[in-house]
């Protein structure tokens, strides 16, 4: 038996919606689909989405730089306003990631601009850009003023002042760095592109590392203010791992507190620009109520912690393996598939919109619970039996609703697997789809103000009353 006591009239603590303030996405490139910009506009209207970071908004295949005859960079921003439009016409500010080296300026040959210097290699993830340091540093620092200079022109200064400028991705092809070591990125990475942003405004936000890991962000810190260099967020990416043996309901949380918020003095803002139930793509975590249970708890455990946390990604319309070939294709990490079926994560995040309030406890209370369970035997998670959990509420009047995301309820992949698994759903299999990815309410009535609920592993289930 697991016993959940709430007072709504109890004590209340602020609760900032840092979970909303930036989602993941693919290549910047997708951003000029028709299917993604309708995502975008789902997201925000559904769930509260309020910013996108993206990899390669100077990927090639964005058309940002080409050379001129003399050889020197040449701006074209006319697919960057496309999906900058798409954001701000929806509300969502993006949290731009400053990625990847145009060909054109890259210290590398490729057939944009032939050289004897080693060839331009992409590192898997990258897509049409490179992970390579400029020819010239002036090149990337006038690179980056002037699309930070063009967003101010075209948008305002008031709303660019609501974006966040993050400089790169993970160290990929900074000379000496790892995951453990930052190699040169603050001196050349971090500061031209540090320094081209507040010289088009001071107050403009730029933070990085943007690192795989927490390990080195203490020397990412030391170096900027032995630099003077400007710093207003600290960033990194965190993900859990279901598959690793040392899992537990908490280890996700835990580790990150410890790994990185530990190493981040409080007077800088803390940004987890990336993470998700699992790490990469093919963990069916990700389109089950697991990914729902998780990200219900760890909004719990980190509110205080995490300025932003940034679920990556909002959409299957996604490319890091290959844009998928069929609806639950290999379980990619989206809230919602390639056709826009909602999966269990978005409709937590969708209830955690709608029923959230600015403090814990308020005049309409909301308790989320999230069975997360620990234990994962080789055939896959726990099917233990479902505990039953008592809830006790105090100060509420009348019934309450109860909504529920598990095996039986908001699952369309179970629907989808019942059909076949169809790899292109027909018109009426979709709108069979979108009815089963539906999260319902249900009147449940308080016995002397309690109820008991038996929650399956991996479950999420929200009850929400009305204060007396």
């Amino acid at each position: 038996m697991v016993r959940v006591d709430v007072d709504v009239h109890g004590p209340t603590t602020a609760l900032e919606p840092y979970w909303k303030r930036s989602f993941g996405s693919g290549h910047a490139a997708l951003g000029l689909r028709d299917d993604w910009q309708a995502a975008l506009a789902r997201g925000a209207e559904a769930y509260g989405l309020a910013g996108i970071r993206q990899h390669g908004i100077f990927d090639d295949d964005m058309g940002v730089v080409s050379l001129d005859a003399a050889g020197e960079p040449v701006y074209n921003f006319t697919n960057i306003d496309v999906l900058w439009d798409a954001h701000v016409r929806n509300g969502v500010a993006p949290l731009v990631e400053l990625s990847f080296m145009p060909l054109a300026l890259a210290n590398c040959s490729s057939a944009a601009r032939p050289s004897s210097l080693p060839a331009c290699v992409p590192n898997g993830w990258v897509r049409t850009g490179v992970p390579f340091p400029p020819r010239r540093w002036d090149d990337w620092r006038d690179l980056v003023a002037a699309t930070a200079a063009h967003a101010v022109d075209r948008y305002g200064l008031e709303e660019v002042q609501t974006w966040r400028w993050e400089v790169w991705n993970e160290l990929w092809g900074v000379p000496g760095a790892s995951e453990t070591a930052l190699g040169n990125y603050t001196r050349t990475f971090y500061a031209a592109s540090a320094e081209a942003i507040k010289g088009v405004d001071a107050t403009l936000r730029v933070g990085g590392p943007a690192s795989a890991g927490a390990v080195v962000l203490p020397a990412f810190i030391e170096e900027v203010e032995a630099l003077g260099l400007p710093l207003d967020f600290v960033s990194s990416h965190y993900y859990g791992n279901a598959r690793e043996f040392y899992w537990n309901p908490d280890c996700f949380a835990k580790g990150l507190v410890a790994w990185a918020k530990s190493f981040v003095p409080d007077k800088y803002p803390f940004y987890v620009t990336e993470y998700n139930v699992a790490v990469g793509e093919n963990d069916v975590a990700h389109d089950t109520s697991t990914a729902a249970a998780f990200l219900w708890r760890t909004i719990g455990a980190l509110d205080g912690v995490a300025d932003v946390l940034s679920w990556w990604a909002f959409s299957d319309i996604f490319e890091e393996a290959g844009l998928p070939t069929t609806e639950f294709a290999g379980s990619t990490v989206g809230l919602e598939t390639i056709s826009g079926i909602a999966k269990p994560a978005f409709r937590a995040f969708q209830l955690l919109h709608e029923h959230a309030g600015p403090h814990r406890v308020a005049a309409t209370v909301a308790v989320f619970l999230s069975n997360w369970d620990a234990r994962l035997p080789p055939q896959g998670w726990s099917d233990a039996p479902a505990p039953t959990t008592a809830v006790t509420v105090a100060g509420v009047s009348g019934d309450l609703e109860l909504y529920r995301i598990d095996e039986e309820h908001a699952n369309p992949r179970a629907r989808w697997l019942a059909m076949g698994a169809p790899a292109v759903p027909s018109t009426s299999q979709l709108a069979e789809l979108r009815d089963a990815s539906r999260v319902a309410a249900e009147v449940v009535t308080l016995d002397a103000g309690a109820v008991a609920l038996e929650m399956p592993a991996n479950a999420a289930y929200l009850l929400v009353g009305a204060a007396a």
